[in-house]
């Protein structure tokens, strides 16, 4: 049969089924005809021939129809987010950028239920029911160690039971548990994606590995692995026929080391398969059938594993996670902006300032910019990463030099991030004073008990599993408070994160965050069986952020809220056993329509879930100042890691995210909820704290406290000003510009450049004066010391300071501490309990 017989063919089936199919789009049918009939091995006459081509013929058909009714379902969807969003403008015709914001990373004003809001949401309420699943059979502390990893990858891609593993079936069994809830919420936001056989977790492919050393025999070698552990058949459907199968890898590896794979709404996306969020284009991306058709499909389990072990830093546990938080991006980016969030943003951010023309001061005032920084942080933009070049002859890269020396630096700077956060109990207690009904004592009360309170019987991990807070800390050890905003390599990263578990800021932030979240869930529980108009109005404000009012409240009255400890908490697990015959009249109204599906009650009981898992998140996250979108596109300004701009603004970032949150989360929230008066009362309370932290902070370095309410005004000056720096917004980063790193000579700028870079300018000073011959020992001394990771942990400081640190500093610079002592006394009217100038040789 010719190509023109087959072409027509092709039309007449088309035709016949009522699909239109352009001309130009004959050729894509055609070969995947070709496909069809390739797959069947050899043909024996033209009957049989015939035969092939017309059942080929016949899916495509099929196909065809299905790809029309998913088009026609994502311009409904599409329109009414579009029409939402717009609806949303025209409330504050003004102020477009701060509504399409609020939409994005949340206000204090106009709602907090955000696109960001959400995204966390979703990830920590799938996360903490994958670790209470596991936590039924005991099987945590296994899946976290690795030593299964091998088998578990062989029950989830071979088949449950495959390995002859007990706790590895288990532990699979719950992974694709996990996975295919989230799977069918994304269908139900407009994805279209089958459940997936042969698939274990979201490959990653770590572009430091795959580019090696930058040569083109890494690329080959690259090749040459992958195509051992393929399955040939799937991973080349569809490889045009003009490609040989070496180029077709070649550009799927070439993708890879770009980063591209990591953002939501790049080409591939979830496991490396055909981006479900893309546009439906004609029949090119319907031939290659865009329910998720994935990158590479490898042999079997252990193939998979192969290939995560080379190319991949993470073990089993932390690409869980990571598949788990790609999947949360995506499923919060298309319930809020359609199918193709990136499409629908670019033309919401055209259409959005358009009536501000006729004011042009206004007009004027709109940044784009801004807004795309915001929507970088929430796509991914920000953390796709291509390996860069790597420096000629190695394996490293810029990027990697970089991300690698600002988590040194934080290292040898935050060994006392712990006491440094003291500050942390005021802006606890200053948002439960605002947004609950108890007042100043009691808030403090609650903030000071969480912080003597042990979170460590079983009772109390189960819940606070439920409530959504700390799962992170369970699989990826994740730290986001004051780390850099990256990932640093390798060993490093792992040396990290122990750090963080040693310098106790892993304990602080999980108790702290935990005690916020369980009294909000006790607080809804007791409010439960009341009438939404009789919870006290400062949480009535604070529930109406989130979108949760009388209309839902009424919902929550004949549950079942006991948890194991015999407390009543609303946590997020018990709406799924809301009746239907509730929720029916809502999704009547909401939707306007009669018939209620099963699709549309689970979609609402998954936005109902997602609104209370956000409100207890989002809650702890303001309460103990953490990073969200909003600070993390101040901080990035929407660059990309690897490039000479990114990391040039992430070394000057570094350490600044506590205090951009202090402003935007501490005082912008307080200022909507408590007032001015609630700053005032915050900012009081911050201060207080600063200083019970300051004198900490000496008392573990040997000094004795400075006095606030000294006879010298100027010294009491200086003593609240330290207070108010460290506890009123500076925070760690006060640290930085009032405590040690500061006293070498650094200028105001080397200071504000953050500590990377003011190292840099140290090493430059210090070789100038090795250079110029002058006596430069002490200064390498002290730079050294101020730069050793591990060395300044708050609790073994002192010992190290009078065994190794001080012995070495006056060995190198005779003489150093009589100096410093008298300039001490002179400058803060202090003095050591034991001076170190009596205890050195």
């Amino acid at each position: 049969m010719s190509i023109q017989v087959c072409a027509a063919e092709v039309l007449r089936v088309a035709i016949d089924g009522g699909i239109q199919v352009p001309k130009e789009e004959i050729n894509d049918i055609l070969k995947s005809v070709k496909r069809k009939i390739d797959g069947r091995g050899a043909v024996d006459g033209e009957t049989e021939l015939q035969k092939l081509i017309l059942e080929a013929q016949t899916e495509i058909s099929t196909q065809a129809k299905i790809n029309a009714a998913i088009k026609k379902r994502n311009a409904l969807i599409n329109a009414r987010v579009y029409g939402k969003v717009m609806t949303a403008l025209k409330s504050d015709p003004d102020n477009p950028q701060r509504v399409l914001s609020a939409i994005m990373v949340g206000d204090a004003k106009r709602g907090l239920l955000s696109v960001d809001a959400q995204q966390k949401a979703i990830l920590l309420e799938h996360a903490g029911g994958l670790v209470a699943e596991l936590k039924k059979h005991d099987n945590l502390d296994i899946f976290k160690s690795g030593d299964l990893d091998g088998k578990i990858y062989q029950e989830m891609f071979d088949g449950l039971g495959s390995s002859g593993n007990k706790e590895a079936r288990q532990i699979a069994e719950a992974i694709q548990k996990v996975q295919n809830r989230m799977l069918k919420r994304k269908n139900r936001g407009g994805a279209a994606i089958r459940e997936l056989s042969n698939y274990v977790v979201r490959q990653n492919h770590d572009p430091l590995l795959l580019r090696g050393k930058g040569l083109e025999q890494d690329k080959a070698d690259w090749i040459n692995f992958v195509k051992e552990r393929i399955d040939t058949k799937k991973t080349y459907m569809n490889k045009p026929e003009d490609m040989s199968e070496d180029e077709f890898l070649g550009n799927m590896y070439d993708n890879l080391v770009s980063g591209n794979h990591m953002k939501a709404d790049g080409i591939y996306g979830q496991d490396g398969s055909l981006d479900p969020l893309g546009g439906y284009k004609g029949y090119a991306n319907l031939a290659k059938k865009m329910s998720a058709e994935r990158l590479i499909h490898f042999k079997n389990g252990e193939s998979a594993f192969q290939y995560a072990n080379k190319y991949s830093r993470q073990p089993l546990r932390e690409a869980v996670y990571s598949g788990l938080g790609h999947d949360a991006q995506s499923i919060g980016l298309i319930e809020t902006f359609g199918t193709n969030p990136k499409a629908m943003f670019d033309r919401i951010l055209k259409d959005a300032p358009m009536p501000l023309k006729s004011k042009p001061k206004l007009f004027e005032k709109f940044s784009e910019r801004t807004l795309r920084n915001q929507f970088a942080e929430l796509d991914g933009t920000t953390r796709a990463i291509g390996a860069g070049v790597p420096i000629l002859g190695t394996s490293v890269t810029w990027s990697g030099i970089a991300s690698g020396l600002r988590a040194l630096q934080a290292m040898s700077k935050l060994g006392m991030a712990t006491i440094s956060s003291f500050s942390d109990i005021a802006t606890k207690a200053a948002f439960i004073n605002s947004n609950t009904e108890r007042g100043v004592f009691g808030a403090y009360a609650v903030a000071l008990r969480d912080t003597f309170k042990i979170f460590n019987s079983e009772e109390q991990k189960e819940l606070a599993l439920l409530l959504n807070i700390g799962v992170e800390n369970e699989l990826a050890e994740i730290h986001s408070r004051f780390s850099a905003n990256d990932s640093a390599p390798g060993q490093i990263s792992k040396a990290q994160q122990t750090f963080f578990k040693l310098n106790g800021m892993q304990w602080w932030n999980h108790t702290q965050k935990v005690g916020v979240a369980r009294m909000l869930a006790a607080d809804l529980a007791n409010y439960s069986k009341k009438d939404f108009s009789q919870i006290p109005p400062a949480t009535q404000k604070l529930l109406g952020l989130y979108n949760i009012g009388e209309t839902e409240w009424p919902l929550f009255r004949d549950l079942e809220l006991t948890m194991a400890d015999g407390r009543q908490y609303l946590t997020t697990d018990v709406i799924d056993s809301i009746d239907n015959q509730k929720i029916d009249p809502i999704i009547r109204d909401l939707r306007g329509t009669l018939d209620v599906t099963d699709d549309m009650r689970q979609q609402y009981k998954d936005e109902l879930r997602t609104k209370i898992a956000s409100y207890y998140s989002d809650s702890a996250d303001t309460a103990i100042p953490t990073p969200g979108a909003r600070e993390r596109a101040i901080m990035n300004q929407g660059t990309e890691r690897g490039t000479v701009l990114g990391e040039a603004v992430r070394m000057m970032m570094q350490l600044k995210g506590f205090p951009i949150t202090y402003v935007t989360k501490g005082i912008g929230r307080q200022l909507e909820s408590g007032g001015k008066l609630g700053v005032a009362k915050m900012m009081l309370g911050t201060t207080a704290m600063g200083y019970i932290s300051v004198a900490t902070k000496d008392i573990l370095k040997g000094k004795e406290p400075q006095e606030v309410f000294s006879d010298d005004f100027s010294k009491s000056k200086d003593a609240f000003i330290r207070a108010f720096t460290q506890g009123g917004g500076a925070g760690i980063y006060g640290d930085f510009i009032f405590g040690e790193f500061n006293r070498y000579g650094q200028s105001p700028l080397e200071t504000f450049a953050g500590p990377t870079l003011g190292t840099a300018g140290d090493i430059l000073k210090l070789y100038a004066k090795f250079r110029d011959g002058d006596d430069a020992a002490g200064n390498a001394a002290q730079l050294m010391l101020r730069n050793t990771p591990y060395m300044n942990l708050f609790y073994g400081k002192l010992a190290v300071d009078y065994l190794f640190a001080y012995e070495l500093t006056e060995f190198v610079n005779p003489g150093y501490f009589k100096r410093m002592e008298r300039r001490m006394k002179k400058d803060t009217d202090q003095e050591f309990y034991f001076p170190p100038s009596q205890y050195v040789k």
